[in-house]
């Protein structure tokens, strides 16, 4: 999953940044983890490029205003993606392909939390609780979604059995 995640982001998904500013810096530190966020939550590599290419620009124009604390923008960025891929994902009744491969179904993750608390925790450096707090449900819940989604991913036959071992 996450090989094929990384090699997707591409020059086509997010184009390219201009060179020399604090947006730049942004961009470079944190576009390919938000892509990766974006796609683990919608499965299409398009649409995730999309919101990716809107959060880094919303978090470039509200730095612009009033830059706020840098060690927080992992987190902002990775709730501003998830809140911009819930809106994507509620006018459609569907669940990530890749997600249903790998064994879930639509009764063990209908509205999606354990892919938003992985996200959230994978590519935003939340904790489970910090993640839980902005999803709105229980630490104990956060964990116990994060330890499912890990052992299906664990389990999953696109990762290699070597990193399955680990």
């Amino acid at each position: 999953m996450y090989g094929s995640a990384k090699n997707a982001v591409t020059g086509a998904a997010i184009p390219a940044s201009p060179a020399g500013n604090r947006d730049t810096e942004i961009y470079d530190r944190h576009a390919a983890a938000v892509y990766r966020q974006a796609l683990l939550m919608l499965d299409d590599e398009s649409l995730a490029g999309q919101v990716a290419c809107e959060v880094i620009a919303a978090e470039c124009a509200a730095s612009a205003e009033s830059p706020g604390d840098p060690d927080r923008v992992s987190g902002r960025l990775a709730v501003s993606a998830l809140r911009r891929c819930q809106k994507l994902i509620a006018g459609r009744d569907r669940v990530s392909r890749r997600w249903l491969a790998r064994g879930r179904s639509r009764a063990q993750d209908p509205d999606g939390r354990e892919r938003a608390v992985l996200g959230l925790v994978l590519f935003g450096g939340m904790e489970y609780r910090e993640a839980a707090r902005e999803l709105a449900i229980s630490p104990s819940g956060a964990a116990a979604m994060l330890r499912s989604a890990l052992i299906t991913l664990a389990g999953s036959p696109t990762l290699p059995p070597s990193a399955a071992a680990r």
